[in-house]
């Protein structure tokens, strides 16, 4: 059996690495448009879902593989990855002083049983009322670039906001921990004895 992460993100990557379970990454490189009045919480699973059949396809039959994604909505609108610059200032000076959800989406996928699990984690956060030169020195510093609705929570992010509520502490980082012991549980692995296999 092997483990194999769906995502090239280093936060994902040091959060699994707590399981102890030896793992492989593989980009899945998806096209991550939301469809069409898609909500944020349905897109999240849709996208881990189908990142987690994409890399089956580049993995062997014994593999289980774990995939996520994550938006951050709010006032009834979605963000993902700013991708630039002046995508990441935006964002933020729509959010300053807005309460917002982040969704964690997680999937599982038993390539061996063919059992497959996806589920989510919402995060809700407020963020301080922030000012341009705020926005601009935290951009800077950080380069949110690849970090949905360009937080960046292991870094300098976490200055951005008021609060962070969540079921999961890692659900943040885009790879909720508890949930996904439970799915791998439901795989018919147990994470407390898969390092050893």
């Amino acid at each position: 059996m092997q483990i194999v992460l769906g995502s090239s993100s280093a936060p994902r990557q040091q959060v699994l690495k707590q399981l102890q379970i030896p793992f492989i990454v593989i980009k899945p490189n998806i096209d991550e448009a939301a469809l069409p009045g898609e909500k944020a919480v349905d897109l999240v699973q849709r996208l881990s879902s189908e990142k987690a059949q994409a890399v089956a396809k580049k993995t062997s039959e014994s593999s289980v593989i774990i995939a996520c994604d994550q938006v951050l909505a709010c006032n009834t609108q979605h963000f993902g990855k700013p991708h630039t610059y002046e995508g990441a200032h935006e964002q933020l000076t729509f959010f300053s002083g807005k309460s917002a959800t982040f969704f964690s989406g997680i999937s599982v996928l038993n390539q061996a049983t063919g059992m497959q699990h996806t589920t989510y984690c919402p995060t809700h956060i407020e963020f301080k009322a922030l000012s341009d030169q705020q926005i601009h020195h935290y951009i800077s510093q950080t380069q949110p670039w690849h970090c949905a609705g360009s937080f960046k929570s292991e870094s300098l992010g976490i200055a951005l906001v008021k609060y962070m509520r969540s079921d999961d502490p890692y659900a943040i980082l885009g790879l909720p921990l508890t949930i996904l012991c439970q799915l791998l549980e439901a795989c018919d692995i147990d994470p407390l004895t898969a390092s050893s296999l």
